[in-house]
């Protein structure tokens, strides 16, 4: 994985944080501004994965443009609606990353192997891209794992009627005192 990249994921990471703090103040309008500028960051993120991909083996992804939540103005029922989708997209990224580390580590514990049964001690330039490309998969994992868990109390802080519509469904009976 290029390493400007996870540049990107560690950005949205940080507005997705800042998102949750808003969030638990109770400041809305800054969680809708916050949301624009992770829908505006994942779209610039798809767009540099691509240009990553069209490019040649050491391209370089489009740099970082200024991410100030002010300078995003998004009506809210779009950014709702395109956070959800970058939501869903966030999870299949997760699970593909870490489907691509298990591979990774598949591979490189093969090639360990392999290397082993050689006289050689020295790792490879094979070996060091692979082990540097393993570490950006689990770096890239980490960092999604802890963007859907920011989204998820997010979204029960924004919505708690959902506990309770679930409590209902599942039978559980609310205790009033």
């Amino acid at each position: 994985m290029d390493p400007q990249l996870l540049t990107y994921y560690e950005a949205i990471e940080r507005a997705s944080a800042d998102m949750l703090h808003a969030a638990r103040a109770g400041n809305w309008d800054e969680v809708v501004k916050l949301e624009g500028a992770c829908v505006l960051l994942i779209s610039q993120l798809k767009h540099a994965a691509q240009a990553t991909d069209d490019a040649a083996p050491f391209g370089a992804a489009a740099p970082l443009p200024n991410t100030e939540p002010a300078a995003f103005d998004l009506e809210a029922a779009r950014a709702e609606a395109m956070a959800v989708d970058a939501t869903r997209n966030a999870a299949r990224s997760a699970k593909a990353a870490l489907a691509e580390e298990a591979r990774m580590r598949a591979s490189a514990e093969a090639d360990g192997h392999v290397q082993t049964q050689a006289t050689s001690t020295q790792a490879s330039p094979t070996q060091a891209a692979r082990a540097a490309a393993i570490e950006a998969a689990r770096t890239k994992a980490r960092i999604m794992q802890r963007i859907l868990v920011n989204d998820a109390e997010i979204r029960q802080l924004a919505e708690p009627w959902l506990q309770n519509l679930d409590d209902a469904l599942q039978g559980r009976r609310r205790t009033l005192h």
